[in-house]
């Protein structure tokens, strides 16, 4: 399978380096996906989350959706993403307050709360799992 091989770093620091399978980068003029075969790039970064897709072989493989923000909330909205995804969609705690609570929880790391965010995201019990419905799925996948 082909992969990036991924060095992000901060002025003080090396955050991550090691292969994943595909990015999206929050950028001052938007967001930024980037697969395989993409050219190499420099570039910096606004105010947002980095989401790096791990390789299948590293434990990377997406095995459920979570979503947050206003959309979170509907039923009927999170059952069209577990539809249209063919995956199980999961709202946690603190998901209708979308990127507000995942900068609290930033931050939580920052003052040294939490060593990592995966400790961090501990703190966020799951409150609703739609699962897919295979009838849509297959008309979605037409």
């Amino acid at each position: 399978m082909a992969y990036l091989t991924c060095k992000l770093v901060r002025p003080d620091r090396l955050l991550f380096e090691g292969p994943v399978a595909s990015m999206v980068l929050v950028t001052y003029t938007g967001e930024l996906g980037v697969w395989p075969g993409h050219a190499s790039e420099i570039c910096a970064l606004g105010d947002g989350v980095v989401r790096m897709t791990r390789r299948a072989e590293d434990g990377g493989d997406v095995r459920k959706v979570i979503i947050s923000g206003g959309g979170a909330m509907s039923p009927l909205w999170r059952q069209i993403a577990a539809d249209v995804f063919n995956l199980p969609v999961v709202t946690v705690s603190g998901s209708g307050e979308g990127g507000a609570y995942g900068a609290a929880l930033v931050a939580g790391v920052g003052v040294g709360i939490w060593p990592d965010l995966v400790e961090a995201s501990k703190v966020l019990p799951e409150e609703t799992v739609t699962l897919p419905i295979p009838e849509n799925v297959e008309v979605y996948n037409r």
